[in-house]
């Protein structure tokens, strides 16, 4: 089977694309969203290489697109997160997969390591994986909340952040997420009026926790990054309390009618408070690294 692989020209297309197979679990990879509109702005704002190429390969037919992959590209640490392969035919999928796999390795050869999160369900992704012997190295629970099975506290007992209080939470966070992705001045930085950093106190003014979120209402979408309680205040049930709190301001948005977040299935403590506040466990995602 001869197999005509291109660049992505149209990201328009390609979310349309995307969007349809990424609701499916058989189709599912973490890293790629579900809306149309979040797929497109992430294909718009993280794959386009350093030349002003789109960084994503296609395979057409006569009915449009059938097969893609692309690369999130971080050139600093010459990585990439991989979104795909997604195939959508019942003609030798694998064939085109591991094509598509191969000639994206060759557009780009200065990345040495690729991550893929794959839904369990993806068979076809998951086959490819054990033939170029990639190592799974976690799994995690992608967790989702809706407004309608969520009941909003009536009183909020946090506090947003203020400055005076940086100290004390840089210790807290720092602690609990040693080498993240935002450390504590990133977070100082990032707060606005979108990106919401509250604070728990007891009565005598110690900071029990904390809990930093963003939302894109213009998106109907809310991530919470980071929830934390001091190690002097834990099992006291006071995760769930910021994390409820949390949902009851991101809900207080109208256009945001659910919430979802990824965790790793290992973490019991953390798993368990996010239950109890009602989320459920929609997908189930494999992680995957491969280095040349």
């Amino acid at each position: 089977m001869e197999i005509s692989i291109s660049r992505a020209t149209d990201f328009a297309i390609l979310a349309q694309f995307l969007c349809g197979l990424n609701q499916n679990q058989n189709h599912h990879i973490g890293y790629c969203g579900e809306s149309y509109e979040e797929i497109l702005q992430s294909l718009e704002e993280d794959f386009i290489d350093k030349n002003g190429r789109k960084t994503f390969l296609i395979v057409e037919d006569l009915d449009g697109v059938m097969a893609a992959i692309g690369l999130d590209i971080d050139e600093e640490s010459a990585s990439a997160e991989v979104w795909g392969p997604f195939v959508k035919t019942d003609l030798n999928p694998q064939q085109i997969s591991m094509k598509l796999w191969h000639e994206i390795q060759g557009k780009y050869p200065s990345i040495h390591t690729f991550y893929f999160f794959i839904n369990e369900q993806n068979k076809g992704a998951l086959s490819i994986m054990k033939e170029i012997n990639a190592a799974q190295t976690g799994k995690h629970l992608v967790l989702q909340i809706e407004r309608e099975n969520f009941i909003p506290l009536k009183n909020i007992k946090s506090d947003l952040f203020q400055i005076s209080d940086f100290e004390r939470f840089a210790n807290i966070h720092n602690k609990a997420f040693p080498n993240t992705y935002y450390d504590a001045k990133t977070i100082l930085n990032r707060i606005n009026e979108q990106q919401e950093l509250r604070i728990l106190k007891d009565d005598k003014g110690n900071i029990q926790g904390y809990a930093y979120f963003e939302v894109a209402p213009e998106h109907g979408e809310a991530s919470i990054e980071f929830i934390a309680v001091s190690p002097h205040f834990q099992n006291q049930g006071l995760g769930t309390i910021l994390l409820k709190e949390v949902l009851t301001r991101i809900f207080m948005y109208e256009s945001i009618d659910k919430i979802q977040l990824c965790v790793s299935n290992t973490n019991d403590s953390a798993n368990h408070v996010y239950h109890q506040a009602g989320f459920y466990t929609k997908n189930q995602l494999l992680r995957y690294l491969y280095i040349r």
